[in-house]
């Protein structure tokens, strides 16, 4: 036989349930932190952090980085909200926490990772002056790494200058018998992650040649 009961007291022990919840004080801390999201970015960029807090805290609010996981760095300001980090390397990920301490004694914090890629840093050195010719000189840049590739960049050329092969960094120059002067050239490295960097310039003089004079142009005057 069904009991013609058992209908009622599930209705009436859900409302118990709903009457003791009621009844219970609710509790959550009056602060919150955001230590941002995650971030990649190329081991030759700075590194910054970017917090945000919000409510009620106590003392003065202060809010302090920490560094959690990833070979050890510095953090400049770990006080401030905003601050840099230094010493992080390419192929690692980094986590920092942000934390602080609410009002209601509710210590919070919250994390962040922070993925740093590989670019080989790129070095050009010498410079040297020469006399016109072809193959007067080696120009001297790094190897690039793997997945990477480098380039020659012809920054000003008022020495007639010919790169032989832009991607290798031992190329080979010639000098233009035609000019007289100095041309500044610059090695950059790219990676196929998408970081890349650049050396600082180098100069090669000529010092043949001759000086290209223009008297400009033709001009058409009147019998006057």
């Amino acid at each position: 036989m069904r009991n013609v009961y058992s209908f009622p007291k599930v209705v009436l022990f859900a409302f118990f349930v709903f009457l003791t919840m009621a009844n219970l004080q609710s509790y959550s801390q009056n602060c919150s932190v955001n230590a941002g999201i995650t971030q990649t970015i190329c081991e030759n960029a700075t590194l910054t952090l970017v917090g945000q807090k919000s409510g009620l805290f106590q003392g003065a609010g202060t809010t302090t980085w920490s560094q959690v996981a990833g070979p050890a760095v510095i953090i400049s300001n770990p006080n401030n909200l905003t601050t840099t980090v230094v010493g992080h390397s390419g192929g690692n990920s980094y986590t920092f926490r942000l934390s602080t301490t609410c009002q209601d004694g509710s210590l919070i914090y919250q994390d962040v990772v922070i993925n740093v890629l590989t670019v080989t840093t790129a070095t050009a050195t010498g410079g040297f002056t020469s006399c016109p010719g072809d193959n007067v000189g080696t120009l001297t840049g790094n190897t690039p790494g793997t997945n990477e590739t480098g380039t020659w960049v012809i920054v000003s050329n008022t020495g007639g200058i010919t790169v032989n092969d832009l991607n290798s960094p031992t190329s080979t120059v010639d000098l233009s018998d035609n000019f007289c002067g100095s041309s500044t050239l610059r090695w950059s490295i790219s990676n196929s992650n998408g970081c890349s960097s650049q050396s600082n310039i180098i100069t090669i003089v000529n010092r043949g040649g001759v000086t290209p004079i223009y008297a400009g142009g033709d001009q058409n005057l009147s019998h006057c």
